[in-house]
This record gives structure tokens, C-alpha cells and sequence, in this order.
């Protein structure tokens, strides 16, 4: 039960900071960008990424070795490993957690990977990952927030925890409140930027065609 209330907080947080996010959206326009033209995951959310955070930083002057924070769903990993693992000459088993984090790292981005977020336990009707009815294909967009660390702050006020509290008279017949939870939180924007990235992706692992080489000399 206090898990369930933990992961409802998460929720509300995390809809909170996307409440307050400039909203950028790859999946609709005419002309869509040439990162996002063949939605390979790996490229199209790298792509995409590297242009937010030149982007980014240009807009408020910051410094090139600045970090910023990523926030993704959790299975996005899960999704761009499924994506790299199908290029020529990558092994399905080589590709870590590690790799796929170094990609991240390199653009000047801290990534994080959260529950409650583009998953059944937030949309409606419970669709989604960890839904009721078993996925039979990844998601075709996802989403991501980028912002400069301190830009969101999460506060709380303090809470008091009863455990195994029983009522004298409900003792005899083994009667007992199963759970009640409540608890008070605020997330403010400190900072000036918070964006959300909307990017189409599909795990089908596209790399650009091999060039033909031959050894054989001209006659």
C-alpha cells in the first residue's frame, strides 16, 4: 500500500514539472527534421537530443561543460537497447546499460528513468507498458524532459507514520483499518527553461548502407 502511495506522489510530481515545460513536438509539422525522417530510437532521440541541448545551452549562455538533466520513462532504455542491438555488427547481448548511458553522458546530459510516467499506472484506461494486456509493440513516440539542474525543487511537509495501530474494541473480533495515506508535497520551478521533447521512434535498428570494396585493379 505505501508503495502504491509512494508511486501516486511520483505521478503528481512528475505532472506537475510537465505542466510547466515547454512542450516541442517532432511528431507532427510537414517537414520534420532530418534526425526524426527515419525514427530509428538511437537516432532519432541522440539526434534530437544533441540539437536540444545546443539548443539549450545557446538560448541561456551556459557553459559548454554544463550538465543537464534528462528526464525519460523508464522503458526508453529498454527501447533504444531492442534498437541497437538489431544494427549490422552489434551483438544482441553486447549492448549495457552502460553503452547506452555513455551516449547520454557524452551530450552533457544526466539522464533519469522514471516510473509513473507514459506507463499504465498514469494513462487512461491503464494502457500502455505494465498494462493488463501484454504489449505486442514498443510505444511510437516518446517523450522526455530537459532542464537545467535546480530548475525544479520538490518540497514536503512533514508526515507522521502510524504503524500497527489497533482499536481496543475491534481487538476481539480481529477487526482492523486496513490503510489510509496522506501527505502534503509541492514542486516549484526555480529556473527560467523546462522543455519536453515529443520525438517519434520505432527499435528497427537502421544504419547507413555499406560501401562496396574491391581489391582488383583495372585492366
Amino acid at each position: 500500500g505505501m508503495v502504491a502511495h509512494d508511486h501516486k506522489l511520483n505521478a503528481g510530481a512528475i505532472k506537475a514539472v510537465v505542466a510547466g515545460s515547454t512542450v516541442v513536438d517532432f511528431t507532427t509539422g510537414t517537414a520534420p527534421s532530418a534526425d526524426v525522417a527515419d525514427p530509428s530510437t538511437a537516432t532519432a532521440v541522440l539526434g534530437v537530443l544533441e540539437l536540444a541541448v545546443e539548443d539549450y545551452l545557446a538560448r541561456h549562455r551556459m557553459s559548454r561543460t554544463a550538465t543537464l538533466e534528462l528526464v525519460a520513462p523508464l522503458w526508453l532504455r529498454g527501447m533504444i537497447r531492442s534498437d541497437l542491438a538489431r544494427r549490422t555488427g552489434v551483438m544482441l547481448e553486447s549492448v549495457t546499460d552502460a553503452q547506452i548511458d555513455a551516449h547520454f553522458a557524452q551530450r552533457r546530459v544526466r539522464p533519469q528513468y522514471v516510473y509513473d510516467w507514459q506507463d499504465a499506472f498514469v494513462t487512461t484506461g491503464g494502457t500502455g507498458l505494465g498494462g493488463a494486456v501484454a504489449l505486442k509493440r514498443w510505444p511510437a513516440s516518446v517523450s522526455f524532459l530537459l532542464y537545467a539542474a535546480g530548475t525544479w525543487v520538490r518540497g514536503s511537509k512533514g508526515v507522521i507514520s502510524l504503524d500497527a495501530v489497533y482499536d481496543s474494541a475491534n481487538l476481539p473480533d480481529n477487526e482492523f483499518i486496513a490503510l489510509f495515506s496522506e501527505e502534503s508535497y509541492l514542486v516549484a520551478k526555480y529556473g527560467h527553461d523546462s522543455r519536453m521533447y515529443t520525438v517519434p521512434v520505432c527499435p528497427s535498428g537502421p544504419t547507413a548502407a555499406a560501401v562496396p570494396f574491391s581489391c582488383a585493379v583495372a585492366a
